[in-house]
């Protein structure tokens, strides 16, 4: 919630304004005030403890449950044209991992499928990474910001922007540790996976 608010939205009526927004049109207008601020996000640079570990690669190339592929070839489309994927080709220094869909009950996308969750199994790639730790314990939780709100406050309303996640890029020399299979395709997210 603060971040909106830090952006210019009106803290009184942050949960009207955003929920007459889809999800596009909300990160249209988070793009736009940080234009308007001249802010610019900086890429994530991804490194490992050990320089020299050897990348994991999944062989698991097809995780799509039969009745959510339609879901999937949609999700991969709309993604591809908005660029939180591309294509790639494989080498040996990628890491990869297995990508599958969580279906998001009662929820359709505009071709009419069923909206469909990405999700990532990166759980290896994070064990290896090497973490800012004064990033780590400086953010707060959801629970400590919420435990933090005054009792006798006038409203608080707890507003999950779902797909942000996609708005921190990765730096393109740590593309690399980003490789997906999706449908026996191979790709590579430029922005952060989710999983």
């Amino acid at each position: 919630v603060a971040a909106p608010v830090m952006l210019g939205a009106d803290p009184d009526n942050l949960e009207e304004m955003f929920r007459a927004k889809t999800l596009q049109e909300a990160k249209d207008w988070i793009k736009s005030r940080f234009r308007d601020i001249d802010f610019e996000m900086p890429l994530l640079k991804i490194t490992l403890k050990d320089p020299d570990m050897l990348p994991y690669q999944s062989k698991q190339r097809v995780t799509v449950p039969a009745g959510l592929v339609a879901s999937a070839e949609d999700w991969v489309e709309d993604a591809l044209k908005s660029g939180i994927i591309k294509r790639a080709e494989y080498n040996h220094d990628m890491w990869i991992a297995a990508q599958f869909f969580k279906e998001k009950p009662g929820r359709t996308n505009s071709r009419g499928h069923p909206e469909v969750r990405p999700l990532v199994n990166a759980a290896i790639l994070t064990d290896a990474c090497q973490y800012p730790m004064y990033w780590l314990e400086s953010m707060p939780t959801v629970a400590s910001a919420g435990s933090a709100v005054p009792s006798n406050s006038r409203k608080f309303v707890e507003i999950d922007i779902e797909g942000f996640y996609n708005l921190l890029g990765v730096h393109p020399e740590s593309h690399k540790y980003q490789g997906v299979w999706i449908l026996g395709e191979l790709y590579i997210y430029t922005s952060c996976l989710q999983g």
